[in-house]
């Protein structure tokens, strides 16, 4: 992971600012979508260390993430001592290249915090029961 997280580094780029490595990212991808698609690169590289890096700045965002390699595959995950629930950075990334949109790190990173975080808090709140729990037990 450590030769990735390399791989996006230039000249004064701080990666682990979420505003360079957004702006960073952006560039590339621009550069992606505006080359004949017959001439483009594989961006595999690319969206592989974005992602490492925005995984890395979910893990300073929400305390006690941690990368897991997903048992049986090939998969780098996000995961939390306080749930089951897994982030998959790396799809996310590959999404946000694919569609091309310029500032989509900084929510992504927003949005895989925040979803840690409630996951994770979620245990410790008394269970709540869905719509449909709701109205089995109103016809008990």
């Amino acid at each position: 992971m450590q030769e990735c997280r390399r791989h996006l580094h230039g000249p004064g780029a701080d990666l682990d600012d979420l505003g360079q490595l957004s702006a960073v990212f952006d560039t590339y991808a621009a550069a992606w979508h505006a080359t004949d698609p017959a001439l483009r690169w594989d961006p595999r590289p690319t969206t592989t260390a974005a992602a490492i890096a925005v995984g890395d700045l979910v893990i300073r965002g929400a305390a006690g993430a941690h990368w897991v390699a997903v048992v049986d595959t090939r998969v780098l995950a996000l995961a939390h001592p306080s749930t089951t629930a897994l982030e998959l950075p790396f799809q996310a990334v590959t999404a946000a290249w694919a569609a091309g949109r310029p500032g989509a790190l900084p929510e992504l990173v927003e949005e895989l915090v925040g979803r840690t975080l409630r996951r994770a808090g979620a245990l410790h709140e008394p269970a709540r029961l869905s719509g449909a729990l709701r109205l089995l037990s109103l016809r008990r």
